[in-house]
């Protein structure tokens, strides 16, 4: 499920792991250009998503960014997913998402300079996302005092 308590409740089982087996959230990002052709391509595949997953307590299909927000380099549409449908989800996206778009697929951490660039996957072309961006929010968080947890769930649905 995608709730802070069960992000809370896998945590909580996975205390003293390392971190990568403490992983429970992932985005998918997949680009498009907002001002082209890819744009009907984009509303019909947003329009699939939140039909084939409108029942799936583990994926979230958020609503289209019409243009760049945050470290992305340009629109997107970002899919919430846990790890137990990771597999799923990247097997999904390799046959419904045309080539055409780029797809950003990542771990949600306290590291999101990390998450975007070193333990990121990429179906398709791979764009540049903001690094001085990303260093600037993990900055902010550590400045912040925030605990992993709650640097996670803030960005969940960014």
């Amino acid at each position: 499920m995608t709730t802070r308590e069960a992000l809370h409740k896998y945590r909580e089982s996975t205390t003293g792991e390392e971190a990568h087996v403490r992983v429970f959230f992932f985005h998918a990002h997949i680009y498009y250009d907002p001002e082209g052709p890819q744009k009907a391509q984009m509303l019909a595949l947003h329009k699939k998503l939140q039909e084939d997953f409108k029942t799936d307590p583990d994926v979230e299909v958020h609503t289209l960014q019409e243009g760049a927000v945050g470290p992305h380099p340009t629109a997107n549409l970002e899919v919430l997913f846990t790890r137990h449908r990771f597999t799923y989800m990247l097997s999904y996206m390799t046959f419904h998402v045309a080539p055409t778009f780029s797809t950003l697929v990542h771990e949600l951490t306290a590291d999101q300079l990390g998450d975007h660039t070193t333990r990121a996957i990429w179906l398709g072309k791979q764009l540049q996302v903001k690094p001085e961006l990303l260093q600037k929010m993990d900055k902010q968080s550590a400045e912040k005092g925030l605990s992993e947890e709650d640097i996670i769930w803030a960005v969940h649905s960014h």
